[in-house]
C-alpha cells in the first residue's frame, strides 16, 4: 500500500504538535509505511511491531501516492531502528488477511530471487522465506489460532524484508 502524501503531511503536523521524539507503529503495511514516511522527513527513530506478514518493516523501500501518482523510493532513513515480532499481535488477524499478506511476502521473496542485485545469501533467505510461508499459511487457513504456524509466518515475513 502506498502512503498518501496528504496523510503523511497531517501526521507530520500531529508529530510536531506533540513534540514527538520517536515513532511507534503497530499494524500492517499501511501503518509501517506511514511511520517510514514520517521518519524520512523528520529523522525520528522508529519502533515497528507488525501485525501482518508482508515483511515491509525490514526494507528500505517507501511507496507514496501524490495526485494519483505512485512513487517508490529507497532510503536507509526509512529503516526502523527496532522491529519487534510478537505472535500475539497476529492471533486475531483473519485467515483471509493472513493469506493475502503472506502471499505478498512470497511475491517479495520471488522477486528477490530474480533481482539484479541478487546474491547467494539473498537467494538462501528468499528460498527459506518461501518455504516457511508455504508451510505456515495453509495451517493458518485451517486453524487461525495455531501459534506455531503464525510464528513460522512471521519468520518467513522477516526473511522477505
Amino acid at each position: 500500500m502506498h502512503t498518501p502524501v496528504s496523510v503523511t503531511e497531517d501526521a507530520l503536523r500531529v508529530a510536531a504538535e506533540l513534540q514527538a521524539d520517536g515513532l511507534v507503529a503497530v499494524g500492517g503495511g499501511s501503518t509501517t509505511g506511514l511511520a517510514k514516511a514520517i521518519a524520512l522527513r523528520t529523522d525520528l527513530p522508529q519502533i515497528v511491531m507488525p501485525t501482518t506478514y508482508a515483511g515491509s518493516e525490514m526494507t528500505p523501500i517507501l511507496g507514496e501516492t501524490k495526485d494519483g501518482v505512485k512513487v517508490t523510493q529507497s532510503s536507509p532513513k526509512v529503516l526502523p531502528e527496532v522491529v519487534i515480532y510478537d505472535v500475539d499481535l497476529t492471533m486475531t488477524l483473519p485467515a483471509s488477511l493472513s493469506g493475502t499478506s503472506g502471499m505478498n511476502a512470497i511475491a517479495h521473496a520471488v522477486e528477490a530471487l530474480y533481482a539484479r542485485e541478487s546474491n547467494p545469501v539473498i537467494n538462501l533467505m528468499a528460498t527459506e522465506a518461501i518455504g516457511a510461508l508455504v508451510s505456515a499459511l495453509p495451517v493458518i487457513a485451517g486453524n487461525p489460532h495455531d501459534r506455531d504456524a503464525r510464528s513460522e509466518a512471521l519468520y518467513g515475513a522477516w526473511l522477505c524484508g
